[in-house]
């Protein structure tokens, strides 16, 4: 996609978001630097899109506003694959991700604290989360090589 394509695709989006004319939301475009990506698709059926706002919420909550390298919740992109997503994790914050979604025990809460309805396995070096409601499934690969 050549920038010019983003540039007017943006300033599509300025002049539809805001009262300005086109001329100038393309004056506004040629300003900045902006890639804007295609949107991904929501994924079929309900299982994959619970289990991704279960992991969602589970991050959130263990790590609030924290933040390595601009990695938002310690992931630094997700790929959509055929039978769920593959979360590519940060990795200075790869280990505190993993043991956020893994069940554990919480002697505070006086219970097991994990991502609800998931299980555990390991694949191909990576820890995947399957839901036991669906064929529903999120991969954790750390980009550090080690499992």
């Amino acid at each position: 996609m050549s920038t010019s394509d983003n540039v007017t695709r943006l300033a599509k989006r300025i002049s539809q978001l805001t009262e300005f004319t086109y001329s100038k939301s393309l004056n506004l475009a040629k300003q900045v630097n902006v890639f804007i990506k295609e949107p991904l698709s929501d994924a079929a059926g309900g299982a994959q899109p619970r289990l991704e706002a279960l992991v969602a919420h589970t991050l959130a909550n263990a790590f609030q506003d924290c933040q390595v390298n601009g990695a938002l919740l310690g992931i630094l992109r997700v790929q959509p694959t055929p039978r769920g997503v593959v979360l590519q994790l940060e990795p200075e914050m790869s280990d505190e991700v993993i043991a956020a979604l893994l069940p554990r025990l919480d002697f505070g809460y006086r219970g097991l604290r994990c991502v609800p309805g998931v299980r555990p396995h390991c694949s191909r070096g990576a820890v995947v989360l399957r839901s036991l409601f669906g064929s529903a499934e999120i991969a954790l690969s750390r980009n550090d090589g080690s499992p």
